[in-house]
Parts: structure tokens; C-alpha cells; sequence
């Protein structure tokens, strides 16, 4: 699921204090941690809150790797922020659900199953993007205001 709230300058920001002081780094990726914990909270509460159809307590697994049954818990116990500088991703600072099943009962739209997610829990993007949608400009202001703040930090800490 890809949701994206841009907050310009964060991607750099981020790999400069790898290089200039991790302990800044640490504590930025634990404020952006707590920033984005009350969406994070929001889509646990709404995995929790869900019934999915039968047939997804069954076991199924696809090239070795299992994607049901399906455990609302464990959909909500995956949902986590991560922050990369790598080049080949586009977002610096994301929320995922590193849990396969959660992947498919987010976005299955047809067949059989897509139809019985459609009908118990509404059209796809069922959980992350209605969560995110939630705190989205307060969570964009929030991270703006921390990337200036370590901004600042770094460059005043250049300057002396």
C-alpha cells in the first residue's frame, strides 16, 4: 500500500546525520516513531475491530511463504514505521504491514475473495489509507516541524 504525505528536504536530512552524528539520528527516528504512532494506533484498532470471511482462516501459502490464515492480530502487530535513505525507494519515512495476508486483504478486488472483502469490509485500501487519512496534515506538520528542528541542531552544531 503506497500513501503519500511529501515533506521536502526529509530524505536528506535523515542520510546527512548518519554521517554527522548518529546519536541525532537516533533520536529522530525516535521522535518520528512517536509522531507516527497515533496512525499506527488507528489502523491496529481497526485490524482488531475486523471479521474476514471464512475461508481466510484457512492455510494458504504461495511460493513458500504463508499468507492465511488470517490473524487480525498479527495484522495489527505488523503495521510499523520505517525509515530509509535508500535510493531506490521513493518515501523516506513510511508506515507498512509487513504481514502478507494484511497485503492481500487490503487490495484483492476481484474473484471470489475480493468479493467476500468487498462485502464484509468495503472497497480496497480497507485499513492503511482510511488510517492514514485520519492524522495526514497533522502528521505532515509534525514531521516538517522535526526535520527543521534536526536541521537546525546539525547546522548549529557545524557552525561552532
Amino acid at each position: 500500500m503506497s500513501a503519500t504525505i511529501r515533506v521536502d528536504g526529509v530524505k536528506e536530512t535523515i542520510a546527512d546525520l548518519r554521517r554527522l552524528d548518529p546519536q541525532i539520528r537516533k533520536a529522530f527516528n525516535k521522535d518520528a516513531k512517536a509522531i507516527a504512532a497515533p496512525t499506527i494506533r488507528v489502523a491496529q484498532n481497526r485490524y482488531r475491530g475486523l471479521q474476514f470471511p471464512s475461508g481466510t482462516y484457512r492455510n494458504w501459502q504461495q511460493g513458500g511463504r504463508e499468507i492465511f490464515p488470517l490473524n487480525p492480530s498479527k495484522a495489527a502487530k505488523a503495521i510499523r514505521l520505517k525509515i530509509s535513505t535508500s535510493k531506490k525507494n521513493a518515501s523516506s519515512i513510511f508506515i507498512v504491514n509487513t504481514y502478507a495476508g494484511a497485503g492481500v486483504f487490503e487490495f484483492a478486488r476481484n474473484g471470489s475473495l475480493g468479493q467476500a472483502f468487498n462485502r464484509k469490509n468495503g472497497a480496497p485500501a480497507r485499513v492503511m489509507w482510511p488510517s492514514v487519512e485520519t492524522s495526514e496534515s497533522a502528521v505532515a506538520e509534525e514531521m516538517a516541524r522535526l526535520v527543521e528542528a534536526v536541521s537546525d541542531q546539525i547546522n548549529k552544531e557545524l557552525s561552532l
